[in-house]
């Protein structure tokens, strides 16, 4: 049997839902009335941010119950941090609890148009519902605000693959692999893509190539041994 690495997969946290730095979408100033004294400002957007670390750093740690309680309170401190939005939203649909999730990432969203990772987040937690159309809606969305995101083309190979669309998913896992050579889990994906359109060798190669970019990967070599299998080298199959 084939494996083929889904979005939320432990292996394929390169592509799954993602802590936002703190830094990597911002204009804040326009958190605040210009009314507000401006030292006061700075004290509670430096609070705000220091709740957002901290629930950054229980997200990571896989404490996501105390890391929402970290970003509430730094929602509350400035209801304007899209980023806390999406991190929470992360936490949430870490516990699996989608809907809130989705809620999250709607208002980070709405505070950020063009926040391109929070398209991302929504897109696969849209998936894990099974909404693959509005999945593959919100990931269109993140490529066309940042097409060099490798990350948002595996995914959008991963959902059309799911819904039988293997040649234009192999389209998109070409694309990330363009994009990202390194990127191991795209060649065992299109390998995988390649081997259902009984394109053999092509998925070998793909399989080859995750195996020199990690020798401990199982699942390259199973799916390199089921090919060759279906190629008639059971010896190599072994």
């Amino acid at each position: 049997m084939k494996t083929i690495f889904s979005i939320f997969s432990t292996i394929l946290l390169s592509i799954g839902i993602f802590p936002i730095r703190s830094l990597a979408i911002v204009d804040r100033s326009r958190a605040y009335p210009p009314a507000i004294d401006r030292t006061h400002v700075a004290q509670v957007k430096n609070s705000a941010q220091t709740y957002f670390e901290e629930g950054n750093a229980k997200l990571q740690a896989g404490n996501n119950k105390g890391a929402i309680l970290d970003y509430d309170r730094a929602i509350a401190l400035n209801p304007k941090y899209a980023e806390a939005y999406n991190n929470r939203g992360n936490a949430k649909s870490a516990l699996e609890n989608h809907q809130g999730a989705i809620a999250d990432y709607d208002r980070a969203i709405a505070l950020n148009p063009k926040f391109t990772e929070t398209y991302i987040n929504r897109g696969g937690t849209k998936a894990t519902l099974g909404d693959k159309r509005g999945a593959i809606s919100d990931i269109n969305r993140a490529i066309s605000l940042n097409p060099k995101s490798d990350r948002a083309y595996g995914i959008r190979g991963f959902l059309k693959y799911q819904t039988g669309n293997k040649k234009t998913a192999i389209a998109d896992y070409d694309r990330a692999i363009a994009l990202n050579p390194q990127y191991i889990e795209m060649y065992i994906n299109r390998g995988v893509a390649k081997s259902d359109l009984k394109n053999y060798q092509g998925a070998i190669i793909d399989y080859d190539r995750a195996i020199a970019l990690n020798t401990n990967s199982a699942e390259a070599y199973t799916n390199r041994g089921d090919a060759k299998f279906r190629l008639g080298d059971k010896q190599g199959a072994i």
